[in-house]
């Protein structure tokens, strides 16, 4: 059900597949809950859950898709990725919900507590990522940065060539 593992940097990431129905989305928020205690980040615990409830949900009502990949990676010592994959080829897009919709908000959700967000694609699947950033009351100079540039709107990220995430706008003036 749920694989812990090492990504790349040797930092653990947590992932489980689940059927798209409402009742997944629950399960997805205590995964993610659990790996940001299991790493004494639960000040991101709220944002986090309901991101993946977000783009769980997004993938649940827009897609025909029978199952979805949750994954929440620490990337840094004070960054996190939270994601979920599927098989659906189209792409999420930001889009302003009319003042009287009752749906709609979720990826504005998601671009609002989120330091970036995007998606990769794959052959056969992509993966919509939102990252978050612990706050640090006394930042070391000394420290690596969590902070980098953000690519270009037509800049590529190396993990899949084909999309960059989305900067929030104070973040792209920096």
């Amino acid at each position: 059900m749920t694989a812990t593992k090492l990504n790349q940097r040797g930092m653990p990431s947590y992932t489980v597949l689940l059927p798209c129905e409402p009742e997944s989305v629950q399960r997805a928020r205590r995964l993610v809950a659990s790996a940001l205690s299991a790493w004494g980040m639960n000040a991101l615990a709220s944002d986090a859950e309901l991101i993946v409830s977000e783009l769980l949900t997004n993938t649940i009502d827009h897609t025909p898709c029978r199952t979805a990949r949750v994954m929440i990676k620490r990337l840094r010592r004070h960054r996190v990725r939270v994601s979920v994959a599927d098989t659906y080829p189209a792409t999420p897009s930001l889009s302003p919900a009319g003042s009287t919709c009752e749906r709609g908000r979720g990826l504005m959700l998601v671009e609002a507590l989120s330091s970036q967000w995007g998606y990769d694609r794959h052959p056969h699947r992509k993966t919509t990522w939102a990252e978050l950033l612990l706050p640090t009351t006394h930042p070391s100079p000394l420290a690596p940065t969590d902070h980098p540039a953000p690519p270009t709107a037509d800049q590529p990220t190396a993990a899949s060539g084909v999309s960059a995430p989305r900067a929030k706008p104070e973040e792209a003036a920096r």
